[in-house]
């Protein structure tokens, strides 16, 4: 039976077609994207500049933001129609009680009344506008996907970063648009039609792909399918048994709210076998676990090679079932706030664990 977690294997490769710049990857590795950058909940804002420059310290190769307009047809980065769930008032940092649309204000208005909601007051800046947005990907040489309804922001984003940034559409006439001035990474969703996404992305040509939430789509053959053409294929905020099956099944970009691929710095601390106290052999049901210091941003990422049947548990809500007939590795990584780096291995039957080795991140 195959196994089930993001592994680092050749079936897993990024099928890109430039050859040169920030979307040449390693032949086996997925591309990872800090879903609207790199955040945590009340504490780097979402979709700021702060979360670009968190992205950047984890080792995130892109960002996917959102692009709203706002009253006065001003480009900026925001999720929702309104900007209740994100912002509270700038003057006394207060709580909105009603809802306040987006495109019902001003970018003066935005700018001024409002910030974006964080526990430190230096983070509480006011929503970047796309343009804020690319230059600051462009200074942390980090690749901005737009996620866009709007040909406007294509252009800007084109400006700004030549082809180093990605379209992200559900409208093929937006692809097709994007396409007529720019050689950029475009994904479209396939919805729920896999029969035809062969002959749209053939539509829009060059460097292209689909970005799907529904992880019932990415099956191993509708992804040989696409792959097999040079086409990319993004799992979009899956659940982590579903994110790692999505990468197993053929997925070349993985975009994330807590997966981590790598790190660019050295870690504070590492665990092989010996600090869990356990043989290289472990019975059925038997467990092993090792636990480390809390910090206020850390990242861990697990590499095992072994044969038999574990699962894993990172700290304590991240869970994986791992199943190998032959001794292959597999690597997972999260990161995390405020809280200590944990791994729980349990052996679902007799197992053998060739090599062990878990690398702690502080940031």
């Amino acid at each position: 039976m195959r196994h089930l977690l993001f592994t680092i294997l050749t079936n897993i490769a990024i099928c890109t077609t430039t050859t040169s710049g920030l979307l040449a990857q390693s032949n086996y590795s997925p591309l990872p994207v800090a879903h609207r950058g790199c955040w945590f909940t009340n504490q780097i804002p979402e979709n700021s500049i702060a979360a670009i420059r968190t992205a950047k310290r984890y080792g995130y190769k892109a960002i996917e933001c959102d692009v709203k307009y706002t009253k006065d047809s001003i480009l900026v980065i925001m999720h929702d129609g309104t900007i209740n769930r994100t912002m509270r008032k700038a003057s006394d940092y207060s709580s909105l009680t009603t809802p306040i649309n987006i495109s019902d204000l001003t970018w003066a208005e935005l700018r001024q009344d409002y910030v974006l909601t964080a526990e430190e007051p230096k983070l509480r800046t006011p929503v970047p506008t796309l343009e804020e947005l690319l230059l600051a990907c462009k200074k942390e040489n980090i690749i901005p996907m737009l996620h866009s309804q709007i040909y406007e922001s294509y252009s800007l984003a084109q400006k700004i970063m030549g082809n180093q940034w990605i379209c992200f559409t559900e409208h093929d006439s937006l692809a097709v648009a994007a396409r007529k001035i720019s050689d950029c990474l475009i994904l479209v969703d396939p919805q729920q039609d896999t029969i035809h996404t062969l002959e749209r992305l053939q539509a829009i040509g060059g460097h292209c792909g689909i970005s799907t939430m529904k992880k019932e789509l990415l099956t191993e053959s509708f992804c040989k399918k696409l792959r097999d053409h040079g086409y990319e294929i993004q799992s979009s905020i899956f659940k982590t048994p579903d994110e790692v099956q999505a990468l197993h099944n053929g997925a070349s970009i993985l975009l994330t709210d807590f997966s981590l691929l790598g790190c660019d710095i050295k870690p504070v601390d590492s665990w092989n076998l010996s600090h869990f106290k356990s043989s290289k052999r472990l019975k059925s049901h038997e467990t092993i676990s090792m636990e480390g210091d809390s910090t206020r941003y850390g990242g861990l990422i697990l590499k095992i090679r072994f044969i038999g049947a574990l699962e894993v548990t990172v700290n304590g809500n991240r869970h994986y079932p791992l199943i190998h007939t032959t001794s292959e590795t597999d690597a997972n990584g999260v990161r995390y706030t405020d809280d200590k780096p944990t791994i729980k291995i349990t052996a679902k039957d007799d197992t053998k664990i060739t090599s062990l080795e878990a690398q702690i991140f502080e940031f």
